[in-house]
């Protein structure tokens, strides 16, 4: 079964002009084991995104699915 999952950068960011705070970054993704890629992410075991390794540590937000194959899996993180 697949899923596709939300997390979100605890690392601070802030708007052009530098004076108000945004909250981090969303990444979305698919898996099938969420609690490995969850690790992956925050760089405990080796694997994950290029572009998350750059806004450790990462939370999860939401989790949706399970998705019968990776195909609908990708589909539905595309949306």
């Amino acid at each position: 079964m697949w899923f596709v999952y939300v997390i979100q950068s605890h690392q601070k960011r802030y708007n052009k002009k530098g004076t108000k705070e945004l909250p981090g970054f969303y990444y979305v993704g698919c898996t099938v084991d969420l609690n490995r890629r969850l690790r992956q992410h925050n760089g405990e075991i080796q694997g994950g995104a290029k572009f998350t390794s750059q806004y450790r540590p990462w939370s999860p937000r939401a989790v949706y699915g399970p998705y019968p194959n990776r195909s609908i899996a990708m589909k539905a993180e595309k949306a």
